[in-house]
């Protein structure tokens, strides 16, 4: 019984790791993807600028939000990609390792 209590916040506890640690780390490189999608997009105001112009631009005209915009939604995209892609390391990782010992 404790066993299957351990493997269920196991379970949890790298669930919500992953997922946090997906959406900090998308946080970070937020504003680089805004910039990207930008000068990928040609956008007239951005057309011939760097990516140091864009990023300045940006702030000075929309703020630190300005920087973020569209963040919100590639939060809950990214998410349960981080919580899937972590647990499941961690489940295999423990797995093999498990099996290892025993040979």
């Amino acid at each position: 019984m404790a066993a299957d209590v351990e493997n269920r916040f196991f379970l949890v506890k790298t669930l919500f790791a992953g997922g946090l640690a997906g959406m900090v780390s998308k946080s970070f490189v937020a504003p680089l993807d805004r910039v990207k999608i930008l000068l990928q997009t040609r956008n007239i105001d951005y057309v011939d600028r760097g990516i140091a112009a864009c990023l300045g631009k940006i702030f000075r005209l929309e703020g630190l939000n300005g920087l973020y915009r569209g963040n919100g939604v590639q939060m809950l995209r990214i998410f349960p990609y981080g919580a899937i892609q972590f647990s499941s390391y961690e489940a295999f990782k423990r797995l093999f390792t498990k099996e290892e010992a025993l040979t």
